[in-house]
This record gives structure tokens, C-alpha cells and sequence, in this order.
């Protein structure tokens, strides 16, 4: 995710910012708007010290792990196949 789009995500950290919570359970706002857009994956990317737990909560599994990058962490890429018919809440 380009550190543009995901500024709003590390000021709310922990509030639910980054959530809505449809009738299915909490979604990633980023995922919902993906799929109200036809988009049937996503794949995100973040870093050991980061945001791992929260995209694993929400059914990203890894598929990726640059391991010292950077220097004493590691860079991880996620993916997450959206479901269908998803629906955002009205």
C-alpha cells in the first residue's frame, strides 16, 4: 500500500479507523471499497513491527516475507481473495 494511502491508517491505529463493520464482521475500509469496484483480490504489504496481526484478522494470509528488509525486520506481502457479493453497508 503506498505510504500516501495509508497515513490516515497510522494516526487511527487501534480505533477501528481503518474497519466498518457489515453485517459479515469487520472489513478493512480499503477492501470493501475494492470490492464495491469489482476487484475479487487484494494483497497489501507491511512490515514485522507493523500491521501484520491486524490484516491477519481480517483473513490476509502471507504469501511473501523479505527477511532483513529493513536491516533487522522483515518486509511481509499479504492476500486476501474478497468476497463475493459483498455488499457495503447502507
Amino acid at each position: 500500500m503506498p505510504a500516501a494511502s495509508s497515513s490516515a491508517a497510522r494516526t487511527g491505529r487501534s480505533t477501528g479507523t481503518g474497519c466498518t463493520s457489515p453485517s459479515s464482521g469487520w472489513q478493512p475500509i480499503f477492501a470493501i471499497a475494492a470490492s464495491d469496484r469489482g476487484c475479487a483480490r487484494a494483497h497489501v504489504d507491511t512490515f514485522s513491527h507493523q500491521a501484520k496481526p491486524f490484516y491477519e484478522r481480517h483473513g490476509y494470509e502471507v504469501f511473501a516475507v523479505l527477511g532483513d528488509y529493513p536491516p533487522g525486520h522483515e518486509r511481509i506481502f499479504l492476500r486476501k481473495r474478497l468476497c463475493e457479493g459483498f455488499a457495503r453497508p447502507g
